[in-house]
């Protein structure tokens, strides 16, 4: 690939210069150099180090920008708490949001805790204590 202008959305293939992307990564051209390289902004938005053009191909817009033009709203809101493609992982912030919303999640934590303790002493002791020990975690 010969350049592409700022903005532009390019796909890494290559590593010819010890450049800090992943090979696969699609990247967004920031910084233009006339040397034939470039800073491109990642996608957790970290900007890396000088990376060729030569190493790059122009990519097409995501998977995700092309599922969600198509997709309702709702959905499009719910998915885009998530980060990640193959594991999907809740984002930082909206999982503070729901921790905080549960007052007692504490003390249910710590009643857990004891519960599987007692289970753990319940069965070394005796197997029926043992079962009675599940029935306490169930509650929870």
């Amino acid at each position: 690939m010969e350049s592409a202008p700022q903005g532009a959305l390019v796909r890494v293939i290559a590593n010819s210069c010890n450049h800090n992307y992943e090979v696969g990564s699609v990247v967004t051209v920031e910084s233009l150099d006339s040397d034939g390289t470039f800073k491109g902004r990642k996608p957790n938005g970290e900007i890396g180090n000088w990376l060729r053009f030569r190493d790059c191909v122009p990519a097409g817009p995501s998977l995700w920008d092309i599922l969600a033009r198509d997709m309702p709203a709702d959905v499009r809101a719910f998915l885009s708490c998530f980060e990640g493609v193959e594991r999907l992982e809740v984002r930082e912030d909206i999982a503070e949001t729901i921790l905080l919303g549960l007052p007692d999640l504490n003390e249910r934590l710590v009643a857990l805790a004891h519960a599987r303790e007692a289970r753990k002493s319940a069965a070394a002791e005796a197997p029926a204590e043992a079962e009675e020990a599940d029935e306490l975690e169930g509650i929870l």
